[in-house]
């Protein structure tokens, strides 16, 4: 009786170590297609891998929005959704990273993204500057706020233009 008892407890052991949580099968997910999409050897983001990371990560944010990885997860959602010149979703994304979670360290990042991708994705220059604004105003001491400056003072400019003025501001200094 005591070796069936024994038998049984070492099978339930076994079993329960075998079997993983849902949350741990979306997390191997995740992985798995993360590492298949940024491998070294992985010179451009394959569409259907990059809709399939972007489902992941949307399925897991939505079961587990009180999880430690959730804020991760849905700043990546944003990244993933910018270097896929889906400039809208990004900003949808990065807007929602703000709301749920102020307190985040990335929401500053999530803000200048904002900016960023309204000037360079979206063209849209005047909303580009206003966020930038914003940004600067609501998180003076960042370490992106010279980036946000210097982005305002070239919205609009062609890359010459763009040029010049640095070589002009050489001049100066050389002076």
């Amino acid at each position: 009786m005591r070796n069936i008892f024994v038998l049984f407890v070492v099978v339930a052991l076994s079993c329960a170590c075998n079997s993983k949580s849902p949350r741990n099968k979306d997390l191997d997910k995740i992985k798995k297609i993360e590492a298949l999409i940024f491998s070294p050897r992985t010179v451009k983001i394959d569409t259907k891998l990059s809709n399939e990371l972007t489902l992941a990560y949307e399925d897991f944010y939505q079961k587990y929005p009180q999880d430690t990885l959730s804020p991760k997860f849905l700043f990546k959602l944003g990244e993933v959704s910018m270097s896929t010149n889906q400039g809208g979703k990004a900003i949808q994304y990065f807007e929602k990273f703000q709301a749920v979670y102020p307190n985040n360290n990335k929401a500053p990042q999530c803000l200048f993204l904002q900016a960023f991708i309204y000037e360079t994705q979206i063209k849209d220059l005047n909303k580009a500057k206003q966020k930038y604004e914003k940004f600067i105003n609501k998180y003076p001491k960042h370490e992106l706020v010279k980036d946000a400056i210097a982005s305002i003072g070239m919205l609009g400019k062609s890359p010459e233009e763009i040029i010049k003025g640095f070589e002009e501001k050489n001049k100066q200094a050389t002076k």
